[in-house]
């Protein structure tokens, strides 16, 4: 069987539901119609009930009427009579019509009908014998039509009982079976919504389990490729979550070659390339402090160009290097106490010829400030940071620098009176690679790998760094370093 898809899924989701509903539906439906023909048929019962009832009560009324007339021979009565004897075949029709589709009910009407319009046929020959008879003849006819429709008046009454009988019993029969539907209907509700629920409460968490847990599993194997750390087992099934998390696994694979590749690159630079550089240095220096003879003007600034320009691919390669380490978490730091004050006039004299070349001036301002530190790669930092604004700023101006206690932690700011940073590029420079012109790179002002390096050495002290800069005033780049009280004793980067 084919593996289903997340979409398949999903639709699996909101139609498996639906299906039940529709069921539930549909019984629910049968139920209603059940009901209904069950009220009808009680109505119906009820129905003829009443008409049975009416018509006995009118028939009664009818000859007791008409036997009062006889005894008073008074034509109101025989009016009422009248009356009433009309109302007989309306009251027939009426449950005829309510028992059309009843052929054996139908047919007990009929006798039913046959025996009451014998019975009249009595009360109207009765009513013809009556009428101004005098006494032993009014009694003579009393003795032979009383009987007569006394033996009628018993065979109707026992018909008219027979289907009340039947019909009452099938009135209640029908009530509790309409009883017994609505508890039905009610049983149905609540077991469909129940079900429906838990129904859907089940393919929500079977949904939730195959798809937010594995989603969890691709968000955790996120977390260990940017930590350098072996990815969870490959997500099983065929569906895009499984086919993600293989191409995720494949581009981890590619990567970890990449990287391979790349720390052989490294290694090669760090083997190959920076010891014969080193070599060359060192004849150059040779060269130009003339152990090897004199030189003519021209060849000694050559050899001070080919000078610099080795020194600037070397610290190239060591900034790479160091770069390198960060990311592999193999930076390792040597926190010892330290004063921030003797450290940075130690870096504020390492700079002081590209000063004089500048015709800049360094200003400080430094209070005592003790801090957790590796001294070397500190100063790395505050170099880097005093040649760039030392670089970046105007000729003869000032470069400030101060160092200042603010509560738990020690500031070093550094402020030149140059150019400034660009909006553009503030939110990129502390990114490899990034310098605020094109034209300092071709310029030999760097490599734009300083402050990459500068921050990830700063962080690596527990502490934060950053920069405020107005576009043609100047920049100010600070650091900010737990105080010695405070720092917790950092080994790895």
């Amino acid at each position: 069987m084919r593996p289903l898809k997340i979409a398949h899924l999903g639709i699996i989701l909101v139609i498996v539901p639906l299906i039940v509903e529709l069921l539930f539906i549909g019984v629910l439906a049968k139920l209603l119609l059940e009901t209904r023909s069950q009220i009808w048929e009680e109505r119906r019962a009820r129905n003829v009930v009443t008409t049975i009832s009416i018509l006995s009560r009118q028939v009664q009324t009818a000859a007791r009427t008409l036997a009062l007339y006889t005894d008073t021979d008074d034509e109101r009565l025989l009016k009422q009579y009248e009356d009433l004897r009309k109302l007989v075949p309306p009251e027939f029709a009426e449950l005829k019509d309510l028992l059309k589709d009843q052929p054996a009910d139908l047919k007990d009407v009929a006798t039913l009908e046959a025996s009451v319009t014998s019975a009249i046929d009595i009360l109207e020959k009765c009513k013809g014998s009556f009428g101004g008879k005098g006494g032993d003849e009014r009694t003579y006819n009393k003795i032979v039509f009383y009987p007569q429709l006394y033996r009628q008046g018993l065979v109707a009454e026992k018909q008219f009982d027979k289907l009340l009988k039947r019909y009452r019993t099938r009135e209640m029969a029908d009530r509790a079976a309409n009883d017994s539907a609505s508890n039905s209907i009610a049983l149905w509700l609540s077991f469909g919504v129940f079900l429906n629920m838990a129904i859907a409460l089940y393919l929500a968490v079977s949904f939730n389990r195959s798809i937010s847990g594995r989603l969890n599993i691709l968000i955790d194997n996120t977390i260990r490729l940017a930590a350098n750390k072996p990815l969870n087992k490959r997500v099983q099934g065929r569906d895009e979550i499984s086919e993600l998390d293989s191409v995720f696994h494949r581009m981890a694979e590619a990567l970890a070659e990449a990287n391979r590749v790349k720390q052989e690159f490294v290694a090669m630079i760090s083997h190959d390339l920076r010891s014969p550089l080193t070599a060359v240095q060192c004849t150059l220096e040779l060269i130009g402090d003339g152990a090897y003879g004199d030189l003519k003007e021209i060849g000694y600034k050559r050899v001070k160009t080919a000078e610099r320009e080795t020194d600037r691919l070397i610290e190239l390669i060591n900034n790479l290097l160091d770069i390198e380490k960060m990311e592999a978490n193999q930076m390792v730091l040597d926190l010892v106490k330290t004063e921030l004050a003797p450290l940075v006039e130690s870096a504020t004299d390492s700079i002081k010829p590209l000063c004089e070349a500048k015709d800049i001036t360094i200003k400080t301002e430094l209070e005592s400030a003790s801090v957790m530190a590796d001294e070397s790669r500190l100063m790395q930092v505050l170099v880097n940071l005093l040649s760039n604004a030392v670089k970046f700023s105007n000729k003869d101006s000032t470069v400030e620098v101060a160092v200042k206690v603010l509560k738990s932690v020690a500031e070093v700011s550094v402020k030149d009176h140059g150019r400034g940073i660009p909006a553009a590029k503030k939110d990129s420079i502390f990114e490899r690679w990034k310098q605020t012109s094109k034209e300092d790179g071709k310029a030999g002002k760097g490599s734009g790998l300083g402050l990459t390096i500068s921050r990830s050495i700063v962080e690596a002290h527990g502490g934060t760094i950053g920069f405020h800069s107005v576009e043609g005033e100047g920049t100010t780049f600070w650091l900010r370093l737990p105080l010695n009280e405070t720092a917790e004793a950092t080994g790895n980067c």
